[in-house]
């Protein structure tokens, strides 16, 4: 339905990739969160590399924002 509202509007719609959404740290781009069948009952992660906390839906929604805004990790935190 919203590629469609999308196409009516006059605006392109684009779905990014939820590949290592959950396991990437949206703070720096780390790739070291919970990995297998038993990182999906862990909700709260720490990022080995920067320290920061993360929820790990909250997490995955930062990363997908950043992906539909088209701003890579390494953009975003070059940035920052």
């Amino acid at each position: 339905m919203i590629a469609y509202k999308s196409r009516a509007g006059g605006t392109e719609y684009v779905e990014p990739d939820a590949k290592f959404s959950t396991m990437t740290c949206s703070a720096c781009g780390s790739r070291c969160g919970p990995t297998g069948w038993d990182g999906l009952a862990v909700r709260q992660w720490r990022c080995s590399d920067c320290g920061s906390l993360h929820d790990r839906d909250v997490n995955a929604a930062r990363n997908t924002l950043l992906a539909g805004l088209g701003t890579s990790h390494e953009v975003h935190c070059a940035k920052a």
